[in-house]
Order: C-alpha cells, then sequence, then structure tokens
C-alpha cells in the first residue's frame, strides 16, 4: 500500500511537471537570430540533465522490482508526457518490451539534453552500434562488421561509366 500512495505522488509531480515546462532556456538571446530563431536556439541552448529542466530527481523512481507492470507502465508514460512537454522525442526500438522501457527511460533520466522548444531533441535509447547498444537484444542498428563492409567490396561499376586512364 505505501508503494501505492508513493508512485501516485510521484505521477501527480510528473503530471504537474508536464503542465509547466521551464521557460526557453535562450529567449532573449534569439532576437540575434531573426531568420532563423531554431538555430539560435540550438547553438545556444545548454545541454542539461532531464532531472535539472524540470526538477524531478533520478533516485525518486523507484526500481523496477517494487513495481507493478501496470505502475511502471503509468509512470512511463508520465515521463514520456513530461518528454514531450519539453519536445523531447523519446526513439525506441519497435520491438522493445513495455518491461524494460521504464528502466531504460530511468537510466537515460540524468543524460544531458537540450531543451529546445522551437526545434525539439530526440532522445535516443540505442548507442548506434550493436555490439555496445544496452538493449543488445532488441538493437535494430547494424553490426559494427556490417558497417565497415561495403568499404571493403569493391564497388560495382556501372555500364555507362567510362574508363579513365590514370596517369600513373
Amino acid at each position: 500500500m505505501k508503494m501505492h500512495r508513493y508512485v501516485k505522488q510521484l505521477l501527480e509531480d510528473l503530471e504537474t511537471a508536464a503542465a509547466n515546462p521551464p521557460a526557453s532556456p535562450c529567449i532573449e538571446l534569439l532576437h540575434d537570430f531573426e531568420i532563423d530563431p531554431w538555430i539560435g536556439e540550438l547553438a545556444l541552448a545548454p545541454f542539461k540533465p532531464i532531472s535539472e529542466w524540470i526538477g524531478i530527481e533520478t533516485e525518486v523512481f523507484p526500481p523496477k522490482r517494487l513495481l507493478t507492470a501496470r505502475q511502471m507502465t503509468k509512470l512511463f508514460n508520465a515521463m514520456v508526457k513530461v518528454l514531450e512537454s519539453l519536445n523531447i522525442e523519446l526513439l525506441l526500438p519497435d520491438n522493445f518490451p513495455q518491461k524494460q522501457k521504464y528502466n531504460s527511460l530511468v537510466s537515460e533520466w540524468e543524460t544531458p539534453v537540450q531543451y529546445l522548444p522551437r526545434s525539439g531533441f530526440d532522445l535516443v535509447l540505442c548507442q548506434g552500434i550493436r555490439e555496445t547498444c544496452p538493449h543488445r537484444k532488441y538493437c535494430t542498428c547494424p553490426n559494427e562488421n556490417d558497417l565497415f563492409m561495403d568499404q571493403d567490396r569493391p564497388r560495382e561499376r556501372s555500364s555507362d561509366e567510362e574508363d579513365i586512364e590514370c596517369p600513373f
């Protein structure tokens, strides 16, 4: 019963944070970028952990073992709403299991991100290479070896390419 009240309060805190995103961190400086203000925003907005942008520390999120599946889903969805209020899009592999989404997002809560109200920010939970990805089983990125395979193969010539003699 204790965890139920705690999760309920945490959901309320996340809802409040989502409803009250911070002011743009560089609004007063954007007048110098009249043509494309989003460029100024991108250049001037600092990187800070999500916890700093919204004032909810990582430590307040209970470990997965203390939560029911329903509580984890509710917390994850509330966290995503907070990200959406910051114009941050969470990018996860399509086949990523619901049970792991909560832990993955909690583990990224201290990752520095830019708050870009005009242009947005992508929070990618995958590291880009399957061998080092913490979500290896669900990672849709190529294997590290696949990244270099094309460089090792000789390029096929098209029929309309002419032979050019090399001077040496």
